[in-house]
């Protein structure tokens, strides 16, 4: 498993940085190389939302997603679940008046030679994708 971490300070109060993560409806917005948000269930956010995502990363990759934690102003965590295995992790914590966002991406690739291949596409991706997606949060949900 890989592990890749950004973390970037806003101006925005943090029940509205939350808020604009929280909500899948956003998630092509902020979520760097999303190409399609599909909700699966009436949830829109969170614990047990879930929803399916295209993700471009040199080749399109279509998982589920499904938040498993959930802790308003706090936390959102989400898994993949019948495809490739990753998961991601947002807090969020009172920085002066602004808000501290930190976000952990973890992904597993297959093994073998597929995995191999896949790796090289995905690695350099999730370095620019935590960093964009970061400052893609902090963008938005700041305005």
């Amino acid at each position: 498993m890989a592990t890749i971490a950004a973390e970037s300070v806003t101006k925005a109060p943090r029940g509205k940085v939350f808020d604009y993560l929280a909500d899948s409806r956003n998630i092509q917005q902020w979520f760097y190389g999303v190409q399609k948000v599909e909700p699966l269930t009436e949830l829109i956010r969170g614990l047990g939302s879930t929803y399916a995502i295209t993700l471009n990363v040199g080749m399109p990759i279509t998982a589920q997603i499904e938040c498993i934690e959930f802790v308003e102003n706090e936390l959102i965590v989400v898994r993949t679940f019948g495809g490739p295995k990753a998961s991601s992790r947002w807090t969020f914590a009172d920085e002066g008046d602004g808000t501290r966002v930190h976000g952990e991406f973890d992904y597993t690739l297959p093994g073998g030679v597929a995995g191999a291949a896949m790796g090289r596409l995905v690695k350099p991706f999730a370095a620019i994708a935590a960093k964009q997606t970061t400052a893609n949060v902090l963008k938005y949900a700041g305005r």
